[in-house]
């Protein structure tokens, strides 16, 4: 039983006209830092930001490596996350999930819609202009697509946008329109910002005819679109500078502020008013940045920071000497280059991959660091104030630690509209509403929260724009002022303490496939109940597995409850069809069943351990008993006289041309009818068949060497032995490739 504070929300929304819009717009422009307050990212990563200080969350369902994008509510509540897409050859499946951790209505993207898991920037999430509830979720390609045999997307999968309606199932929410295209081809790259209107949305990719063609530097073209309540706009297109077409490949970022953005080792102006892309400036070339290496812009927009990894004592010689180095860049500086300041180096254990730094709501700077070019753990450094200048914006780290495995390396936290985090250091407006109060449920009547006179504007929470409002309920309430160019905000909660009824449950429970459960929580005729999935009635009938909840209030008192069910099913036990061994081997029955909690085992001859060894021949029978009942199975096996083929299969080969050990090869005296070996990535992508037992790998896919690493085979045999009996085999495992 889980028990938690009951918080109640109510917002009103009405046409708003004249002088009031203009205060209304000028809020809407400020920070909305909490839309980023849930990350998910990587193999089922995730920070949570709620209570201001990142706390590393594993509770997501997503696997990406770059795509993800996150999506909360302006009061940081998680509304939905996503992979960007699957890949075409079947070894990631890509989704849409809910607050849940369930895949949303219509949110199963599989391997053909949306993008790809492996893609740069390959989503991002708004809410769509104009609207209460709905969004819109862009989408684009990964270059990995042009490279997968029987590609059904010969220009990959394009740039795609799906529509989400978060008022649908409860609250879970539901993809309205899915997958339409907006521009192919279209690779990697995909970025927004805030209209200069405030309501509006800017979204910027490129064409991806570049990647398509053998000449590195073929021109490729923005692609500038326009969103407003009204839908996408046709969009403007702005031709690359033939000079940056190379050097521009790499992520797009907007500056905070909206003034620029990156595209690889460019800088361009941006008007974000008209949509006007001015000219770029090579990065590489002034400041002498690695376009490759990640950048990212303070939250003022004044600072652009580039790190890298690098060895310190190049020389072989030498003892190696791993550093990770920050460098500050002032952008209103009269020279840029000479603005360079190094605010950290630190040493590492090993050389390794930088990841994408992000901004995040607790005004910081984060950047991932994998320890290892293949694998490794994953760290997190982090620049503490990024708007300062000078090494007084603390660079330091490792600060968290996401995961001491390896192999699990990803890019990026995710992709947002780094307007959101965007910070007007010139004037805040700092007052207060009052403190927390915790008042008697069934005394409160209503209670009156002033904001600071002489505003120019005012928007609460409910809506209202007087400067003063009354609240009849429990729950947190905020007001955002504006006056002149400056802007303040705060926020109040109002809690009621309920000591006249509670509501109970009952403890966390299973059931049985085919039982029910009805949760009554409290019977009294004027109360009233919201459960989980939005309905009313005083008690629910429950007989699936999940998590249910009740909100019960009597006039101005609330209480709440929680209940865990999961579903025990009806074991399936099959020991298997009656077979036949040879002489001098063993086989072992398993009678345990993955995911289901078995109580008791009982074999043929009064053992109760879930394996049963068999080492002669005979019937075999075991019953099992969980909380739903007792399941048996039985099984016939023989023995017989038959030969073995050895077979020897190296685990390792070194494909470095030294003439040593350079192929993968098996090895056989035996004759084979029938002899078939395979070779797949830890995807299950196959990369080599071999049809006889003299075929050798040489660690190579479509003439491209394959990474170090750990690769799966499978070897299928057949052979006629001395009594002439036909006899198949199988063998599988595992080959390293060194170098």
């Amino acid at each position: 039983m889980t028990r938690f504070k009951y918080s109640y929300r109510l917002k009103l929304y009405f046409p708003i006209t004249g002088f009031i819009l203009f205060c209304f717009l000028n809020i809407q422009a400020q920070p909305q830092r909490l839309t980023a307050n849930h990350w998910y990212f990587g193999n089922h990563y995730g920070m949570d930001f709620t209570n201001g200080v990142p706390i590393v969350d594993y509770s997501s369902s997503i696997f990406t490596y770059e795509a993800s994008s996150t999506i909360s509510d302006k009061e940081g509540n998680l509304l939905f996350y996503t992979n960007g897409g699957g890949r075409v050859d079947g070894s990631v499946k890509g989704g849409i999930w809910n607050r849940n951790h369930t895949l949303m209505d219509g949110g199963d993207l599989g391997y053909f819609l949306g993008g790809g898991y492996s893609a740069a920037q390959g989503a991002l999430s708004i809410k769509k202009p104009g609207s209460l509830d709905r969004y819109y979720l862009f989408t684009v390609d990964e270059l990995e697509t042009l490279n997968i045999p029987n590609n059904p997307f010969p220009q990959g999968k394009g740039l795609s946008v799906f529509e989400i309606d978060m008022s649908a199932n409860g609250g879970l929410g539901k993809v309205t329109t899915s997958n339409e295209k907006l521009l192919t081809p279209c690779f990697e790259y995909l970025a927004g910002t805030i209209h200069g209107n405030c309501e509006d949305y800017w979204i910027l990719t490129r064409s991806g005819y570049q990647f398509l063609d053998e000449d590195v530097f073929v021109v490729d073209t923005f692609y500038l679109f326009q969103v407003t309540e009204n839908g996408i706009s046709d969009p403007v297109k702005t031709s690359i500078p033939e000079e940056c077409a190379e050097e521009s490949i790499g992520l797009i970022r907007f500056s905070p502020d909206g003034r620029y953005f990156l595209c690889g080792g460019f800088l361009y102006d941006f008007n974000k008013d008209t949509g006007e892309i001015g000219d770029g400036v090579n990065l590489q070339n002034l400041i002498g940045i690695d376009p490759y290496y990640p950048l990212c812009f303070s939250s003022n927009g004044r600072f652009l920071y580039y790190f890298r990894i690098y060895n310190a004592f190049p020389d072989p010689m030498e003892e190696d000497e791993i550093m990770i180095q920050a460098v500050q860049f002032d952008l209103w500086a009269p020279n840029i280059s000479l603005s360079a300041i190094v605010l950290e180096e630190i040493e590492l254990p090993a050389f390794g991959i930088v990841g994408s730094p992000q901004l995040a709501p607790d005004g910081k700077l984060y950047v991932p660091v994998h320890y290892g070019v293949t694998h490794g753990p994953t760290r997190v450094f982090v620049v503490n104030e990024p708007n300062v200048k000078g090494i007084d914006a603390g660079f330091e780290g490792p600060v968290i630690t996401l995961s001491h495995n390896e192999n699990q390396i990803f890019l990026r936290f995710g992709n947002w509209t780094d307007n959101i985090f965007y910070v007007d250091t010139s004037e805040v407006i700092d007052f207060s509403i009052g403190d927390d109060v915790e008042l008697i449920c069934d005394e409160f009547d209503e209670l009156l929260l002033e904001g600071p006179t002489g505003m120019d504007c005012y928007l609460w929470s409910d809506g209202s724009t007087t400067s003063s409002v009354l609240v009849d309920k429990e729950g947190d309430y905020w007001v955002e002022v504006v006056k002149g160019c400056a802007f303040g905000s705060d926020t109040i909660s109002v809690s009621l303490t309920n000591d006249i009824f509670t509501i109970n449950l009952g403890n966390d429970t299973s059931l049985c496939e085919g039982e029910s459960l009805q949760l009554t929580p409290y019977s009294n005729p004027f109360a009233s109940y919201l459960w989980q999935d939005g309905s009313s009635l005083p008690y629910f009938e429950v007989n699936d597995s999940g998590t249910y909840f009740v909100y019960v209030n009597v006039g101005a008192c609330f209480d709440s409850d929680t209940i865990n069910v999961s579903l025990n099913p009806m074991p399936e036990l099959d020991l298997g069809n009656d077979t036949t061994i040879c002489l001098d081997d063993k086989i072992v029955l398993n009678a345990a069943i993955d995911s289901i909690e078995i109580q008791h085992f009982q074999w043929q001859d009064g053992s109760s351990m879930p394996e049963f060894i068999v080492t002669e021949p005979g019937m075999y029978s075991v019953a099992i008993t969980n909380e739903c009942g007792t399941f048996e199975d039985k099984i016939f096996i023989d023995f017989e006289d038959c030969k073995h083929c050895p077979i020897y299969i190296p685990n390792t080969f070194s494909p470095n041309h030294d003439g040593v050990n350079d192929d993968f090869q098996i090895f056989s005296s035996c004759e084979f009818d029938y002899f078939n070996f395979k070779i797949f990535s830890r995807w299950g992508a196959l990369l080599f068949e071999g049809n006889s037992v003299e075929d050798t790998w040489n660690g190579t896919f479509n003439d491209d060497e394959n990474d170090i690493g750990v690769y799966v085979f499978l070897v299928q045999y057949e052979f006629v032995n001395e009594r002439g009996e036909r006899i198949s085999g199988m063998k599988s495992g595992d080959v390293t490739i060194l170098r």
